[in-house]
C-alpha cells in the first residue's frame, strides 16, 4: 500500500522524506506496511508498521526501518527486527490468519533484507559492523528453517544530497556501510 497523505502541519523530517521516497521513486516502493494488525488485539499495536517495503521482484523484498532525526542504529535494528519476525510467524500462518496473498503478495516472498536506512549523520560514531554481521548470520540460520533467504543490513542514503529534493538521488546511490 502506498501512503502519500501528510498533514500540512506535520513537520515530521521521517515522514515526509518517507512519503517522498514512495512518491518519486516508483510503484515497487510502498509504505506503512502493517505488521501486527488484529495479532494481539483491536487496541494494541495499532501504530506497529514497516516504514517502507521495496519489491525488487515477485519473490525479493527489503523491510525497511527509516530514521532521519530520531532514536539510535541499535534502537533501529531492534524495530525492524521485530518487524522480521512477525512478518515471518505472519508467513508462516498466513492460512490460519486467512491472509491472502493477492491482497498481500510480500508474503509470498523468499528472499527478504530486514535494512535500516537513514542518512550518514545517524551512523557517525557508531562501530555497527560486529552488530551488522552476527544480526545477518543469526537471520540467515533463522530463515533457512522457515525456507527463507533473511539477511540484515544498514544502509546509508546518498551522501551530501538534499533528500528532500533529490529523494529518488538519494535512494538510488544508497549504500550498505558495513560488509560481511
Amino acid at each position: 500500500m502506498r501512503h502519500l497523505d501528510l498533514a500540512a502541519n506535520n513537520t515530521s523530517p521521517e515522514l515526509r522524506l518517507e512519503r517522498a521516497i514512495v512518491a518519486s521513486c516508483g510503484e515497487n516502493w510502498s509504505n506503512q506496511m502493517p505488521v501486527a494488525s488484529g495479532l494481539v488485539g483491536p487496541a494494541s499495536n495499532k501504530r506497529a508498521a514497516v516504514d517502507l517495503v521495496y519489491r525488487e521482484d515477485p519473490t525479493t523484498y527489503s523491510l525497511i526501518e527509516l530514521k532521519v532525526d530520531s532514536d539510535n542504529p541499535l534502537f533501529a535494528a531492534i524495530e525492524i527486527l521485530i518487524y522480521g519476525l512477525l512478518f515471518v510467524w505472519s508467513r508462516a500462518n498466513q492460512d490460519s490468519l486467512g491472509y491472502d496473498l493477492e491482497d498481500q503478495p510480500v508474503l509470498g516472498a523468499n528472499n527478504v533484507t530486514l535494512s535500516v536506512l537513514a542518512p550518514e549523520r545517524f551512523f557517525d560514531g557508531m562501530d555497527l559492523p560486529a552488530l551488522a554481521t552476527v544480526l545477518n548470520r543469526g537471520l540467515a540460520e533463522f530463515g533457512k528453517q522457515h525456507g527463507l533467504v533473511l539477511a540484515f543490513e544498514f544502509c546509508q542514503l546518498g551522501t551530501d544530497i538534499d533528500l528532500m529534493a533529490d529523494t529518488k538521488l538519494a535512494i538510488d546511490t544508497r549504500r550498505r556501510i558495513w560488509a560481511d
